[in-house]
């Protein structure tokens, strides 16, 4: 069975299709409102995508400076019109600004810029971006246009691969409502690698699911993709690093000596390109006084010291709500939040959709792969927090700083897949009132968060001159 055929058995869902429609709308039109930058770490991800672009692989380390490469100097005119947003909730773009930043044209000299935060990725995974810019670069457009195309390219990208692997194997509505909650379509909206490899991730649990339906008839492009998916997306979220064990188990599942093969050449790039990255990345942000790959020894010499610290972080109530936060959507720079009320409604959608999605069909059949999924998202949520406490955090720590809800999507993806099994995305009268609610969980996502971008970042409060404050309530009382 070719690999079309693979990924055609399914293409009569056209729910899931429509559902991807929704979100590439949905991306494009925030993407339209968003200023450039404002997902957290921008300005790096789209710097390592330029430096992709021009064949860097790995990062340059000067004497002196933190980990970095040569940006072009035009690229970082257009990223300093944009500093003065993150983190400066009352600071608004005026058109003037607006203005002077889209006649920033590519200059062709370049200077040194630091990204030590990023210098961990292995940086395929911003080829999309990596296009856009290039484009943009060899047309003479200028830097804002190459940008937007950079956004526009990685959007596109992530919306085909969940088409590809919404036909591999069937969506669950709870994976659709993650999807659609403010903080991922925020993440797909930016030139961020986020999308990209939440989209692969989701490449990686289907075509795994898949392989454990099918076992020895399964195509050899499907093992092919599972390794691939994987291997992009552990280089770029390290936390996700137990996705191995599903490539490892699916070996099993096909039965083919070979795949072991692969399987093996697969570990052996990830794990010594992140040791190797943790070895020589200098990041002078974070004076810690050991450097990563120290703490990571120490920690995993005194395993109990790490959960000591991991029970004192879950232990503080106002993190635990952060945590909850920043998974639903505390958009911007950490710096723009919803209301308590929006935060209620995103919550109770959620929950709700998740019940629904539930499946005990052929449990006995697949309860393996479905306990598997779990087991690797409880080991990558650990490994978010093992990650951060090791590289942004002092040594030793009393508490684990700098976790954000967002890091924890793609497990919770696996737990969404791994809880509602093989059913098709509108099987049954429960997913059929679960596809309502994500229906309105999508419309709620674009009224609100619409209107919180467009207040973030456009609209300055000016205070009311005490003669408009009488005129407004004579109206007020000619009116009762």
């Amino acid at each position: 069975m070719d690999f079309e055929k693979q990924i055609s058995l399914n293409a009569s869902n056209k729910t899931s299709l429509w559902m991807i429609l929704f979100i590439l709308a949905a991306g494009s039109f925030f993407s339209a409102i968003i200023p450039p930058f404002q997902s957290p770490d921008e300005f790096d991800h789209i710097s390592r995508a330029y430096l992709f672009s021009k064949g860097t692989i790995v990062l340059d380390a000067p004497k002196g400076k933190d980990t970095g490469g040569m940006i072009d100097t035009g690229l970082m005119a257009y990223m300093s019109a944009y500093e003065v947003l993150p983190r400066k909730r009352d600071r608004k773009l005026s058109a003037d600004e607006i203005y002077a930043a889209n006649r920033i044209t590519w200059k062709g000299t370049k200077a040194f810029r630091a990204l030590p935060g990023i210098s961990y990725y292995f940086p395929v995974i911003y080829t999309p971006q990596a296009v856009g810019l290039t484009l943009g670069e060899k047309l003479k457009l200028s830097v804002d246009t190459s940008y937007r195309l950079a956004r526009f390219m990685a959007l596109v990208f992530v919306a085909i691969i969940l088409i590809i692997a919404f036909n591999i194997y069937p969506v669950n509505p709870l994976t659709i409502a993650l999807l659609m909650i403010p903080m991922s379509v925020f993440q797909m909206s930016s030139a961020s690698q986020d999308g990209i490899s939440v989209a692969l991730g989701i490449l990686a649990i289907a075509t795994f699911l898949r392989m454990t339906t099918e076992k020895q008839n399964t195509s050899p492009w499907l093992f092919y993709i599972l390794t691939f998916s994987v291997a992009l997306v552990a280089t770029s979220r390290p936390f996700l690093l137990p996705l191995l064990i599903l490539v490892f188990a699916a070996c099993f599942y096909t039965g083919d000596k070979k795949s072991f093969c692969v399987f093996a050449a697969a570990a052996f790039f990830i794990i010594p390109w992140l040791g190797f990255t943790m070895h020589t990345t200098v990041d002078s942000r974070f004076v810690a006084g050991h450097s990563t790959s120290d703490a990571a020894v120490f920690y995993l010499q005194h395993p109990l010291q790490f959960f000591h610290v991991l029970w004192a972080t879950l232990s503080r109530a106002d993190l635990v709500n952060f945590y909850g936060a920043s998974f639903l959507g505390y958009l911007g720079w950490l710096d723009t939040p919803f209301s308590p009320k929006e935060y209620k409604v995103f919550f109770i959608c959620i929950i709700l959709i998740g019940l629904l999605s539930v499946s005990a069909k052929n449990f006995k059949k697949d309860w393996f792969s479905r306990s598997l999924l779990v087991f690797s998202a409880l080991i990558s949520i650990l490994l978010i927090f093992f990650a951060i406490l090791i590289k942004d955090n002092q040594h030793p720590a009393s508490l684990i700083q700098g976790v954000q809800g967002r890091y924890f999507l793609i497990p919770m993806i696996m737990v969404a897949y791994a809880v509602s099994g093989s059913l098709k995305l509108y099987e049954g009268i429960f997913r059929k009132i679960a596809l309502c609610l994500v229906i309105f969980l999508g419309l709620f996502t674009i009224f609100s968060t619409s209107k919180l971008l467009i207040e973030r970042y456009y609209l300055a409060p000016l205070p009311l001159e005490e003669i408009s404050v009488k005129y407004l309530q004579s109206q007020l009382n000619a009116y009762r």
